[in-house]
């Protein structure tokens, strides 16, 4: 799997995200906007600037995801004062 989808569910959104390396993908259109796989702490996004968590799995406990690709499903994010529902989706 080198590449999944991420689709807001306020507005349809999607972003996309390429595989750039072993538990690392990027989005396709902001490099800097990583997933990786952070181990006991599962798949993570993060902000570039300040490294604070934006995004992870809702019903995917760490314990239970794999190294191999973020799991697919309901996920959220914040950023300041805003939270979003996506659904990621592989391709």
């Amino acid at each position: 799997m080198n590449q999944f989808e991420l689709h807001r569910h306020s507005d349809g959104l999607i972003y996309r995200f390429d595989r750039t390396g072993p538990g690392a993908f990027a989005r396709a259109d902001n490099a800097a906007m990583t997933i990786t796989w952070e181990g006991m702490g599962g798949w993570v996004a993060r902000l570039p600037n300040t490294g604070v968590v934006a995004g992870r799995p809702w019903e995917t406990l760490p314990a239970f995801q794999t190294d191999i690709a973020p799991p697919e499903g309901i996920w959220i994010s914040r950023k300041e004062g805003r939270s979003h529902v996506y659904t990621l989706s592989h391709r």
